[in-house]
């Protein structure tokens, strides 16, 4: 609301001062010894019940004529009241019309301005695509542009938003100063190992992976983790040292203490505060990924918080999973094809080239199905990104993903998992809305009912994703660890026989090729021969993987008879 458009003015006519009432003696006295046109907030006056509110102002009585202005602000402000003495009518004149008009200009400066949330989102999100800029500078530099008065969320923001505005007034960065650096050991125990350590970094200083490459902070893309890290740093020093073991002078920090020594991921956190900044260097995972809201998104999140607090109920009786399909690995037909996943520098001859063919024609590929199996906590505020990750590589034309290979792939991994002992009595899911995981689907609905009966279980509860919202789905966290075994791979399928390539070669698409393996079930036979290698391949990199200091199994996709037997069960019904 303008309060240009929105206000309203209007004249009190004056009393006998015997006639007015004792609850205005204070007011009138105020009025009389004031200026004409020095207003008042009449909020201070009236009593705090809304009732009596309305009555003082509406029954108003003072011995001197005065103007009242209104304005229904709205909000928990309600409506602004604000008086002032007038002239009498014979004493008006052209000056008093002036000082009235400059008067109600400096009463609508001073009326606090509030935009709503989503004014402000709009406005963050405008500009943000302008220039990176952290949530508090934009918070103060929208509250300076707009006037907005609203106050900070919680301390911390208010702290900061008060030391932003100081930087402002004062103009000097300087005054800021990073007490960071006098955190932590300040010896000289670690000097030879925090020397390489910056030799390390500053030859690998070209080597930056953000393409925005704009600031002065380095992202590391040559480290796979800090312990990676570390044991380059301490291979380096056995070289220069001329052997294992290093001399007893030099000591080797713990990889805690290295991180610390890093720049902070957000230095506007508490945690900002144990970092040292020593080195000016941030361990991160980039994230690039656009995310598409639904209106089903509370209620998709809402049940998956009751599924977590069900689970911790009954965690005894339970088994919680969650699944995923990652994007397909292409393979390559008489030439390596790259997997596709975005590569990092590897090993290689100093002479050589690592080198692969596009992916753009290739005809077969994988499709790598993850199943986590859930350690289920004993609080909702713990993590649930712990546990056995089981991996499968399935051939995109003959084992495609569908609700009931999933379903016998689930019923597979339990009694692996659960070798030797009872079954749990209840079985939850949480995977994406894929065609082949939506709960609404029939296909879907028919194959939870096989794996309830194949399980015998005495609950089953399958839960999925909003749409557009798979990143919220814990398997997705393994995806990141599997492209670590994929990075810097091109694959290729085997040679068939002369006859089946020349065949297959006039195959364009999967419906193509599903249709000929049909009518020639020796194209389907050697088809799944010439990708046998590749599959030991991938599988035998992602046994090398660990999540949570577990190593990661790799499990056969269901053949078409054990789906053909999980399919048989919905018969005892």
């Amino acid at each position: 609301r303008e309060p240009s458009t929105n206000c309203n003015v209007r004249l009190i006519s004056k009393c006998d001062e015997r006639e007015i009432d004792s609850r205005y003696h204070s007011l009138d006295s105020d009025l009389t010894n004031r200026e004409l046109f020095d207003f008042i907030d009449l909020n201070l006056y009236v009593p705090d019940d809304p009732i009596k509110k309305h009555d003082f102002i509406r029954n108003i009585q003072l011995s001197v004529l005065t103007g009242l202005y209104r304005y229904p602000h709205g909000n928990y402000l309600g409506t602004l009241n604000f008086i002032w003495r007038e002239p009498d009518t014979n004493e008006i004149n052209e000056d008093y019309e002036t000082l009235k008009a400059q008067m109600i200009i400096r009463i609508n400066d001073i009326i606090p301005v509030y935009c709503t949330r989503q004014m402000r989102k709009n406005v963050f999100q405008k500009y943000f695509l302008v220039r990176n800029l952290s949530k508090p500078v934009l918070r103060m530099l929208y509250h300076d542009l707009t006037g907005d008065a609203s106050l900070a969320n919680d301390k911390i923001s208010k702290e900061m938003e008060e030391r932003l505005r100081l930087m402002m007034l004062l103009e000097d960065l300087s005054i800021i100063i990073d007490l960071r650096t006098n955190n932590g050991f300040q010896g000289s125990k670690f000097d030879i190992f925090w020397d390489e350590f910056n030799r390390y970094f500053n030859e690998h200083n070209n080597t930056v992976v953000n393409e925005r490459q704009t600031g002065a902070t380095l992202y590391i893309p040559y480290a796979i983790s800090i312990r990676e890290l570390r044991d380059r740093i301490i291979t380096r020093l056995n070289a220069i040292y001329q052997g294992y073991p290093l001399p007893s002078d030099i000591f080797i920090p713990s990889e805690e203490w290295i991180r610390l020594n890093f720049a902070p991921s957000n230095a506007y956190t508490t945690k900002a505060l144990q970092y040292t900044g020593r080195f000016n260097v941030k361990y991160k995972v980039q994230s690039r990924l656009l995310r598409k809201s639904s209106e089903d998104e509370h209620y998709c999140r809402t049940l998956f918080k009751y599924e977590r607090e069900f689970n911790i109920k009954y965690r005894d009786y339970a088994c919680f999973i969650s699944a995923d399909d990652k994007h397909k690995v292409p393979i390559g037909e008489g030439v390596p094809v790259s997997t596709g996943v975005r590569n990092k520098k590897t090993l290689a001859l100093a002479e050589g080239e690592i080198t692969a063919a596009d992916h753009d024609f290739t005809k077969l590929s994988l499709t790598p199905s993850v199943t986590l199996f859930i350690n289920i906590p004993c609080d909702i505020s713990e993590s649930f990104y712990d546990r056995k990750v089981c991996v499968s590589f399935k051939d995109a034309v003959f084992q495609p993903s569908s609700a009931l290979r999933h379903s016998t792939e689930f019923f597979n991994l339990i009694n692996h998992q659960y070798h030797n002992q009872p079954l749990p009595s209840i079985l939850s899911l949480y995977t994406d809305g894929g065609p082949d995981h939506r709960c609404t689907f029939g296909s879907v609905q028919v194959a939870l009912i096989c794996l309830f009966l194949a399980g015998n279980f005495d609950m089953l509860i399958a839960v999925r994703t909003a749409p557009h919202h798979s990143w919220c789905n814990p398997a997705e966290r393994i995806m990141s660890v599997i492209n670590y075994g994929l990075q810097g791979v091109a694959i290729k399928r085997e040679q068939m026989p002369e006859e089946y390539e020349d065949e297959f070669e006039t195959l364009k698409t999967l419906e193509d090729i599903r249709g000929k393996a049909k009518e020639n079930p020796c194209l389907k036979s050697e088809l799944e021969k010439c990708i046998v290698t590749v599959q030991k391949l991938l599988c035998e990199r992602t046994e090398h993987l660990v999540w949570k200091n577990e190593a990661f199994e790799t499990e056969n996709p269901a053949s078409n008879l054990e789906i053909d037997e999980m399919f048989k069960v919905i018969f005892f019904l």
